[in-house]
């Protein structure tokens, strides 16, 4: 429960992809239950690689302790660029 999950759409604007997604699926990143994996987000470009970066924020994932929290990056490159 409250893993949270986040889905990237490429060049988007909110409401451009309606409610069927399902036919260009965008990627979909998951958070373990309690991670609240995307519940805050970022973007930029990170590296100076000229390609945007996604950060998304898992204040509860247990990869240091109890609840430590995480900030996980996915670095552009052609799985990103949509």
């Amino acid at each position: 429960m409250d893993g949270g999950a986040a889905w990237m759409v490429s060049g988007a604007r909110p409401g451009d992809w309606g409610a069927d997604v399902g036919a260009a699926a965008p990627p979909r990143f998951s958070g373990a239950a309690g991670d609240m994996l995307g519940i805050r987000t970022a973007g930029g470009d990170l590296d100076g690689g000229g390609l945007g970066d996604l950060l998304l924020a898992a204040p509860y994932r247990d990869t240091a302790g109890d609840r430590s929290g995480s900030v996980l990056v996915w670095f552009g490159g052609p799985a990103l660029a949509g």
